[in-house]
């Protein structure tokens, strides 16, 4: 949580009172007082994600100082971590899990959602996956409901960009054309980066605010793809980061 410290009026003592200043969204202009203390503090960005089989790949991908990653491998895991221990930032949900180790996957969406739902309800949730035939990789993607990635592969965005932004992100942003492999570690933190332009969730939006602690080359290449398909919510939430005190 980004903290703020400021001067209250009125107090004879020219004592700083810590409020919070979370709350207040990219395009609130509002500027955040920090002390040194939390200036030089790396806030971490914690992510729990169910993942069975690219368990490895999604530490590898996301091993960033900015991120602390929790994986659980099926559903008795998820069903044993206790709020208090772990209290994630963003949940990553695969579809096809299996209930116990040892067991075939299958697609426990319906119940892994429900869980995280109880235990964490104001996190927001996505779903990232990849679907096989004959050993072949076909489909897959990232996405707020478990079902959409059967219609994210990239190439489906052009219906909702037009296809002039389509072309220009597939030009200059080439590979998250294929962000669905999830065997290959560099996806997960694409997938990642993606997320601000395929949400809706404004529980997820406002985790932006702290997206200002992560490393310069991971917002701007988040920012670069929103400035290209969200124009607005590139600039709001440029004008948020700018108001950070810096110094």
């Amino acid at each position: 949580m980004v903290r703020a410290i400021r001067f209250e009026r009125g107090d004879k003592e020219g004592k700083r009172k810590e409020r919070s200043r979370f709350e207040d969204s990219p395009t609130s202009g509002k500027k955040i007082l920090r002390t040194k203390k939390e200036k030089e503090l790396e806030l971490k960005t914690k992510i729990l994600i169910l993942e069975d089989e690219y368990g490895e790949q999604a530490k590898k991908g996301l091993d960033f100082p900015c991120f602390e990653v929790k994986i659980v491998k099926n559903i008795e895991e998820l069903k044993n971590i206790d709020p208090k221990d772990f209290q994630p930032d963003l949940i990553i949900l695969d579809v096809n899990v299996p209930e116990k180790e040892g067991e075939e996957p299958k697609d426990n969406s319906r119940l892994s959602s429900a869980i995280v739902k109880e235990k964490f309800s104001n996190v927001p949730v996505f779903y990232y996956t990849m679907a096989f035939h004959h050993g072949k990789h076909i489909q897959g993607g990232i996405g707020e409901e478990p079902g959409f990635f059967k219609k994210l592969g990239i190439d489906d965005l052009k219906s909702i960009w037009g296809e002039d932004t389509y072309n220009k992100f597939k030009e200059k942003y080439s590979e998250f054309m294929d962000v669905s492999d999830k065997s290959r570690p560099e996806n997960w933190i694409r997938a990642l980066l993606i997320l601000p332009i395929l949400t809706t969730q404004a529980s997820f939006l406002s985790k932006i605010n702290s997206f200002y602690f992560w490393p310069e080359e991971l917002k701007e290449k988040m920012l670069g793809m929103l400035e290209l398909t969200n124009p607005n919510l590139a600039s709001s939430i440029k004008r948020y980061w700018e108001n950070v005190i810096k110094k």
